[in-house]
């Protein structure tokens, strides 16, 4: 028959496996919420390297318009050389 430090202990030991239960699940609900900002912060990489990519060729793009406007409206203003001449 089971005396009262028997029974204690018993409790004792019980309430160290609920504590351990408890941290378990403590850990992974840690892992999973972990996991779920790291396939988070992926995905945001994957955005921003969309979106620099964009970004560079919308660059590119305005860097050629300028270079195409400065091209037609060259002939239109004088050169230094023509300007000394004057």
């Amino acid at each position: 028959m089971l005396d009262s430090g028997d029974d204690s202990s018993t409790q004792c030991l019980l309430n160290e496996i609920d504590d351990l239960k408890r941290q378990l699940a403590d850990r992974l609900d840690y892992e999973e919420r972990l996991e779920t900002q790291a396939k988070e912060l992926v995905g945001l990489a994957e955005g921003l390297d969309g979106t620099r990519n964009e970004l560079q060729n919308l660059i590119h793009q305005r860097d050629r318009f300028f270079s195409i406007i400065a091209h037609d409206l060259s002939p239109h203003f004088p050169s230094k050389r023509e300007k000394s001449l004057l």
